[in-house]
């Protein structure tokens, strides 16, 4: 019997709090609660590649560092 793996889910529009283009590349923002895949310490909450399309390639992970919880607290607190 075979099992489904995990997968990283991509980096999509529900994922982003902001994104714009620079003469450094496309940088993505992320909202609370969702880290970059590909960092290694597992804290970054920014994208930052060539182009957008590469940004797009990037895995996306649930985030529960203090700094999201806190954000995401305050967010609800706002409503």
């Amino acid at each position: 019997m075979k099992t489904r793996s995990k997968r990283t889910p991509k980096l999509a529009k529900r994922h982003i709090e902001e994104e714009y283009r620079d003469v450094d590349g496309y940088w993505v923002y992320l909202k609370p609660g969702y880290k970059n895949s590909l960092d290694p310490l597992g804290n970054l909450h920014i994208m930052s590649e060539d182009t957008k399309r590469e940004c797009y390639q990037h895995g996306v992970l649930p985030c529960d560092c203090d700094e999201c919880k806190q954000l995401i607290a305050k967010a609800k607190e706002g409503k």
